[in-house]
């Protein structure tokens, strides 16, 4: 749910791919010998974050930290990205903190009060029974408005927050205030959604996607609107993407065509296997290809970190998720959920 860009809006914030780091820069207390070495420590931790290689991430931000002598607000912050990322919020709070109170200029305090309400928000959505961390995310999306008030992803992330908690009005008067201040934002379909039926915010929403199939059509989370969908992660490379794909050929001509549709997202990284294995199998349903893994992040299918395929998605006419499964599933199971989502 998540945004932490000043400039444009991400995936949900399970796999949101996060601004470059050292792109925003203060002044840290680096010996002058070694602000080389710590400008590269810096550099390598916002690559292996962006690679999402987190561990990695969090080493070459304590090595930056230890550098600027525990002074550095970007390696701070940066540990603080690596941490949530790793689904450890008091670490990441506690880094976070850190930072804010080494911020000088309300930029990085708004910045990284919206990385509080990130982490907060996450602690929620980890155990829904926690109210109160629901709450506290919005007391920090505020700060963070109140020290930049032109920052759009905390006018995304406290309207998501508010309708969350069903304060729909003030929900959507924040929502709208972040598409005026994101025009063309990526995820702007996804927004206007929320805004005409806030209750879809109750529910886990489909990320917003957009991906071109094998015979140049574009599919994207709009023009699914209204069917059920299931979609099916898989690769050339998978034993039991492959065992399971007579099943899957059955789903495909099980129900309606005008009330369902299935969708094969491929994770292979040789574009040239997925068609070659497309030209000799009998796979006539829509296949789209997911680059580095985007959308199968965006979705959240791979918790602790461990991707696992074949992976389904069922989606209900709203694109609400209904159900999600990694591994070898029967196909019943799947038959039966599919089977209830049209009823």
């Amino acid at each position: 749910m998540l945004n932490m860009s000043k400039t444009r809006a991400l995936l949900p914030w399970q796999a949101a791919v996060c601004v470059v780091l050292s792109a925003w820069l203060v002044t840290a207390q680096v010996d002058e010998s070694r602000k080389g070495e710590y400008r590269n420590e810096l550099a390598q931790g916002d690559k292996a974050l962006q690679e999402r290689d987190y561990e990695a991430a969090r080493n070459l931000y304590t090595q930056a930290n230890e550098l600027a002598h525990h002074r550095s607000i970007e390696a701070l912050r940066g540990l603080a990205w690596s941490e949530l990322r790793m689904e450890e919020p008091k670490s990441a709070l506690d880094d976070a903190q850190a930072a804010l109170g080494l911020a000088t200029d309300d930029a990085a305090r708004a910045d990284i009060h919206n990385l509080m309400g990130a982490i907060l928000y996450s602690e929620y959505v980890t155990d829904k029974i926690r109210g109160d961390k629901l709450r506290a995310s919005e007391v920090e999306f505020r700060s963070a408005i109140h020290f930049n008030s032109s920052l759009p992803g905390a006018y995304y992330n406290l309207g998501t927050a508010l309708l969350k908690d069903s304060q729909d009005v003030e929900g959507v008067k924040m929502l709208r205030k972040y598409l005026e201040l994101s025009p063309g934002a990526q995820n702007t379909d996804q927004v206007e959604r929320l805004i005409a039926n806030p209750r879809l915010s109750r529910g886990e929403l489909a990320p917003a996607f957009s991906l071109r199939g094998t015979n140049g059509e574009t599919i994207s989370t709009g023009s699914l609107h209204g069917h059920i969908v299931l979609l099916d992660f898989w690769a050339t490379w998978c034993g039991p993407c492959i065992a399971s794909l007579p099943d899957i050929r059955k789903l495909a001509h099980e129900f309606p065509a005008e009330q369902f549709v299935l969708i094969g997202i491929n994770e292979d990284e040789d574009a040239g296997a997925w068609r070659r294995f497309l030209s000799k199998e009998d796979m006539p349903w829509p296949q789209l290809r997911d680059e580095n893994w985007n959308l199968f992040h965006a979705f959240g299918l791979a918790p602790e970190h461990k991707i696992v395929v074949p992976a389904y998605v069922v989606l209900d006419r709203d694109g609400l998720v209904l159900h999600k499964a990694r591994g070898l599933e029967d196909a019943s199971s799947l038959t039966k959920e599919i089977q209830k989502a049209l009823n």
